[in-house]
């Protein structure tokens, strides 16, 4: 009756493992970049405007 509880316990132990395996080696998120800032002309002619 041990033996399947020992399964139970060694997935679980290999699941975790896994688990904190990939939290430790995950890349550092990333800040986004700053807002932007977009020009227009008045009247809708240039070709300066970005």
């Amino acid at each position: 009756m041990n033996r399947p509880v020992n399964v139970v316990r060694g997935t679980v132990a290999a699941a975790f493992a896994a688990l904190l395996t990939g939290l430790l080696t995950a890349p550092p998120a990333q800040a986004a970049p700053g807002p932007r800032t977009l020009y227009a002309a008045p009247d809708g002619r240039g070709s300066t405007c970005t």
